[in-house]
């Protein structure tokens, strides 16, 4: 099923301005980049936190095996004429891009048990980011990448031992499993 063509290049523009209905303005004021590798061409995403450990089944749709950047785009919320205001900086989209051709058109990557057609008006399939956290992973390197970060309550102990990682910073870490060099 199409979607509507989201407006992607705006998000991913530095500058780019948005008016939210709680009265605060988002601004895009950083896209950082990494490369994302891909050994097998298969995609995954999950809060690592959550669900490494069982990562699920991989997107349906997959690209040739190599190294695809991820561009996140952070924003800043503020509100205009609040000085008690804090302004926060957040992670608003991650976008992974798999061609440089233009995109043509926008379809969900569901799974084979998922059925669009089933959604209601305000439903969607995809997973939860319970800890603020999302990734894009190589499919086949989901093990690995689980047992290299740890897991459970340890897994955020992995994250900082095994990456220079400012838990502030909102840029992309790149974890790469040293066997399959899926990421």
């Amino acid at each position: 099923m199409p979607l509507p063509t989201p407006d992607v290049d705006r998000l991913l523009t530095l500058g780019a301005r948005y008016d939210c209905p709680n009265g605060t303005t988002a601004v895009v004021v950083a896209l950082p980049t990494a490369e994302l590798p891909l050994p097998s061409g298969t995609v995954s995403a999950c809060d690592p936190h959550v669900c490494l450990s069982e990562p699920g089944e991989p997107f349906p749709q997959s690209a040739p095996p190599g190294s695809y950047p991820v561009t996140l785009s952070v924003v800043e919320f503020t509100r205009p004429g609040d000085e008690e205001y804090t302004p926060d900086r957040r992670v608003a989209a991650a976008h992974l891009r798999l061609a440089e051709e233009p995109v043509v058109r926008w379809a969900m990557a569901d799974g084979e048990e998922e059925e669009i057609q089933a959604l209601g008006e305000e439903d969607y399939f995809g997973y939860g980011v319970d800890t603020g956290t999302g990734c894009f992973f190589d499919a086949a390197a989901g093990d690995e990448l689980y047992d290299l970060l740890g897991d459970g309550d340890t897994l955020e102990a992995g994250f900082d031992a095994r990456a220079d990682v400012d838990p502030d910073d909102l840029g992309p870490a790149v974890f790469t499993d040293p066997d399959t060099g899926g990421g």
